[in-house]
């Protein structure tokens, strides 16, 4: 277990935050962390992610290698490379995608299947 600011604890799976209900009072919401658990290349810029809650399914992140960090991921040789460094892909030159949106385009994928 860690200590959080404002004295809140949480461990690996949850985060403790506040919400804000339409009374303006705070709520507590407990949040799980999505993680990638498996991360297999398939094909040009596609990759099947696995995530800690079970939900599978295959991304394509062509159209998502926008800036300075993605440029050497648009040779394929370079973005095949990646590695899983226990929350999210990564590559040697520090880029990465945060584990929520790649579970947001894995579930928009599943669901306009």
């Amino acid at each position: 277990m860690k200590r959080a600011a404002e004295n809140k604890i949480f461990d690996s799976n949850a985060i403790e935050k506040y919400a804000t209900n339409s009374k303006n009072e705070q709520s507590y919401v407990q949040t799980k962390i999505i993680t990638i658990t498996s991360a297999i290349y398939l094909a040009d810029y596609t990759v099947c992610l696995k995530f800690n809650d079970g939900v599978e399914g295959v991304v394509n992140l062509k159209n998502q290698l926008n800036g300075e960090i993605f440029t050497p991921l648009k040779d394929i040789n370079y973005f095949k490379q990646f590695a899983l460094d226990g929350w999210t892909i990564t590559w040697e030159n520090g880029a990465d995608f945060a584990p929520e949106f790649l579970y947001k385009l894995t579930l928009k994928q599943i669901n306009a299947s």
